[in-house]
């Protein structure tokens, strides 16, 4: 709840109420309420939180495509060695996919032939 300002309380409508996004909350005479309701709070911080939660996924697995390489002592790895980073499910393969472009785009990785990713200076240097 310290994360979320007055304007992220605003993000989100009211249930109690039931005012649209970006209006305060109001009391039932319709005179506008110098605080939120609780539960408009706790919409605002879980909002906050998921938003947290899916930018530390996607950190997560980058960092854990980037473990591989020390774990198998490697600075060459194949594709689907770089999927062990990640669960058995598709979307799971699909974020190692996505923190793959993101380590290449960054300069993290280097894309060689045949599904293979290569360290790169930078990345030896950190």
């Amino acid at each position: 709840m310290k994360n979320v300002t007055p304007a992220l309380l605003l993000t989100v409508p009211c249930p109690i109420c039931e005012v649209a996004a970006g209006n305060p909350c109001v009391f039932h005479s319709g005179v506008t309420r110098s605080e939120p309701h609780l539960d408009r709070k706790m919409l605002a911080a879980d909002d906050v939180e998921e938003k947290r939660s899916e930018r530390t996924k996607t950190r997560s697995v980058s960092s854990r495509v980037m473990e591989l390489f020390g774990t198998m002592g490697e600075d060459r790895l194949e594709l689907h060695v770089l999927f062990g980073a990640a669960g058995n499910g598709t979307r799971e393969k699909i974020k190692v996919l996505d923190a793959i472009d993101d380590l290449v785009r960054t300069g993290m990785l280097d894309a060689c032939r045949n599904g293979f990713y290569a360290l790169t200076e930078k990345a030896r240097s950190r």
